[in-house]
């Protein structure tokens, strides 16, 4: 059956090189055009020849070393089965080649499983010129890459010389076209073939970051077990033992339960565990006993039953702005959409790439993907929100005074060790858990060089390209900081001379206006950055300048964050419409129509622009300088309507409870995403073909991962060692705000 079957395929691949003239037609030779001409060249003469070459070894002898022989040699001693499966693997032209279906990537695994085989890329340029009878000359390159397997022993360098032979030029093929001239040429390439990873052998840093994983679920175990422990000794053996307890009642922690016979007994003053059973034992002195409670809290800080009920509780304090927890969690839902699109092209698994790129982003219903970026300004107006509105109340109780240690201690100490353990975890960990014909992630490098930007938040300035940076979505966080840090100038001045806090504020809007306003103006970017992304032409220079130099800076991101500093000192001085029924209704009416406006404008402005009509300058420019303060004004005025009780229906959306967990989980999810989609990208075998439902199926699929590995971080990671602080500060007798 084998030899059969093989017999079929090498007849198949040997009358491949016929099939335009006996099966297919591509048009008649007075008409064939361009898009003709380039079918021709891959499906007649580029793949036919890769096989032919390949093929035309098998059974002769070389006089030379190297990779040749080791081919030689491979395909002499396979056996008819082998030699099915190994031409069976090879990448092959498949259909929508003009839709930009020009990575064949073959059978990952199909190679792999021959044995003593290694896969990689195989790159190819095909060139299409048009020389017209006036002379002029227009030309287009097309990069073709074939997924080949080859011996293991073999260099894949060498292997890609041996089968495209010495010359650059493998085919040129030139045609007349009605009065121009059309050549199609062939060429290899200089850069060396894509090979995934295989076999990574483990370095020493990332058996040190495996080492500190494993730590961190013993402690997890050790604090699970520990909690499960007091719980037993002072819960059920009281109550086996008749000790007058009318329930057996698990608490959800033991740091600040009280044991059984505390509650039936009112003289007992410790917990059965630190009683002293003998009574010839001298009693603890005062530091004794807190320095064992410290301990019990630091080991309990790690409990699951302490964590898991913290992260899931859906209850919200009174004066809560309840309505931020749906928008945190939509606006984690669309970062995830957004990227599901953009990382689909980027890592090569979408094969409609023409279509994806040129003819879906025209529909006005693609424009909430292409306009993602504003989550992260919904983001930015929720972070300065809730710290102008919790500081200011702090400094409140306080009487004006501002906790200048705590408040920078409690936000490294809070975010940077489960910021810090994600970043680790995605270039030392995640090489090793995954394998197929894309299996390359870029961060390895860039986090090789630069990791040490990102501990420090500056990745947004260092390295200078946006797309130099290491784990990229961070940049975020680095501008999160740097404002976090400049923040209390503004809330100072707001508690104490709130006209000047006002003033500083709209100075800081007015120069950033003015900085990206420049910034825009000299080098006039596409302010579409989707657009300025997919478009692999001339203004991919321009799109690099917007990212590096405009989409990435404090200095011109700051106004949403700003809005939303202003708007927690508002809800601080809580400031509210007159109760008037009508003066109210028609206020919130209007808040809520400025509001709409302000947001659809912005994430549907730029829709004449995918259709043929873009921005000239001036446009361009305004909409660079004004557009994220627009979207955020327009957050702001939802988020005070809703918390001011004339949110209606969508406030009852956004508050719902379900989103409570959910949006204590983002901060997780926002830095476990990119690691999900790498990894459900990077492990494909087959490209897929854009449609709407799959890109669907693969959000919905992001979403839950993301989120599930958010969750074992964050039980694992962010809250225990949140509780750690806790214990500490406990401990040292600091004061807390509750």
């Amino acid at each position: 059956m084998y030899r059969y079957l093989s017999l079929l395929l090498l007849t198949v691949w040997g009358l491949s090189s016929r099939c335009l003239s006996s099966g297919i037609d591509y048009g008649s030779r007075n008409e064939i055009g361009e898009d003709s001409m380039l079918l021709e060249a891959i499906n007649e003469h580029l793949y036919p020849d890769l096989v032919r070459r390949i093929r035309s070894l098998r059974g002769s002898e070389s006089l030379m070393g190297g990779c040749e022989l080791h081919v030689i040699q491979f395909l002499n001693k396979s056996s008819p089965e082998t030699l099915t499966s190994y031409f069976d693997s090879m990448g092959k032209p498949g259909p929508g080649i003009l839709l930009g279906n020009v990575v064949y990537l073959g059978y990952y695994d199909q190679c792999i499983d021959i044995g003593d085989t290694d896969y990689c890329r195989f790159p190819f340029n095909v060139s299409v010129t048009s020389q017209t009878a006036t002379g002029n000359s227009l030309s287009a390159s097309i990069p073709v890459e074939f997924g080949l397997c080859f011996p293991s022993s073999c260099n894949p360098v060498h292997f890609y010389h041996l089968i495209t032979g010495d010359n650059e030029v493998i085919y040129n093929i030139s045609r007349p076209v009605g009065d121009d001239n059309i050549t199609v040429t062939v060429q290899s390439v200089n850069h060396d073939p894509i090979c995934p990873w295989r076999n990574l052998k483990w370095t020493p840093s990332s058996i040190v970051v495996l080492t500190i994983c494993v730590l961190f679920v013993l402690l997890v175990i050790i604090g699970t077990g520990a909690d499960v422990l007091l719980w037993v000794v002072d819960d059920v053996l009281p109550k086996i033992k008749g000790s007058g307890c009318a329930e057996m009642k698990r608490p959800v922690s033991m740091i600040d339960s009280t044991s059984c016979e505390e509650r039936d007994t009112a003289d007992e003053k410790e917990p059965l565990v630190n009683r002293d059973f003998q009574s010839n034992k001298r009693k603890r002195s005062n530091f004794e006993r807190r320095m064992i409670e410290f301990f019990k809290d630091l080991i309990l800080s790690f409990s699951l039953y302490k964590t898991i009920p913290t992260i899931m509780a859906t209850h919200q304090p009174a004066n809560a702005v309840t309505s931020i927890n749906g928008i945190r969690v939509i606006s984690m839902f669309w970062v995830i959409l957004g990227h599901t699109f953009l990382w689909g092209l980027a890592y090569g698994v979408t094969a409609n790439v023409k279509e994806a790129v040129e003819t879906i982003p025209k529909r006005f219903s693609f424009q909430p993907i292409a306009n993602s970026f504003l989550s992260v300004d919904s983001f930015f107006v929720m972070s300065g929100l809730l710290l102008s509105y919790l500081a200011i109340r702090e400094m409140d109780r306080r009487n004006g005074k501002f906790p200048f240690v705590f408040f920078y201690v409690h936000r490294i100490l809070r975010l940077s060790p489960a910021y810090y353990f994600v970043i680790f975890i995605n270039f030392k960990i995640l090489p090793y858990i995954g394998s197929g014909p894309l299996w390359q992630l870029a961060d390895v490098e860039r986090c090789g060089k630069y990791w040490w930007t990102n501990i420090l938040y500056i990745n947004n300035f260092y390295p200078t390209t946006f797309s130099d940076q290491c784990f990229g979505v961070t940049w975020y966080l680095a501008n999160d900081m740097q404002f976090f840090i400049i923040s209390p100038i503004f809330l100072l001045l707001l508690y104490h001379f709130w006209i000047a806090g006002i003033a500083a504020i709209a100075g800081t809007m007015i120069g950033s206006f003015v900085i990206i306003g420049t910034l825009a103006g000299i080098k006039n970017p596409n302010a579409n950055l989707l657009q300025g992304t997919l478009v692999a032409d001339s203004s991919a220079s321009l799109s690099d300048f917007a990212y590096s130099n405009i989409y990435e800076k404090p200095y011109c991101r700051i106004n949403a964050y700003l809005v939303g500093v202003l708007l927690g000192f508002i809800f601080y001085k809580k400031l509210k419409v007159p109760r008037n029924f009508w003066v109210r209704l028609v206020t919130y009416a209007t808040v809520w129509a400025v509001a709409a406006v302000f947001c659809v404008t912005i994430a549907y402005g730029q829709y004449q622009t995918w259709n043929g009509d873009p921005f000239n300058k001036a446009q361009n420019v305004m909409f660079f300088m004004f557009n994220r303060t627009i979207w955020s004004i327009g957050i702001a005025l939802m988020i005070y309507a809703c918390h001011n009780g004339f949110g209606g229906a969508i406030n009852t959306i956004l508050s719902w409870s379900v989103w409570v967990p959910l949006s204590r989980l983002t901060f997780m999810a926002y830095l476990a995403h990119p690691m999900v989609l790498s990894v459900m990208y990077s492990t494909m075998r087959f490209r897929f073909i854009y449609t709407d439902i799959f890109l669907s199926v693969l959000v919905v699929a992001a979403v839950v991962l993301a989120f599930s590995v958010a969750l074992v971080f964050a039980a694992v990671v962010e809250y225990p060692l949140a509780n750690v602080e806790a214990a500490i500060y406990k401990f040292a007798g600091v004061k807390r705000r509750k």
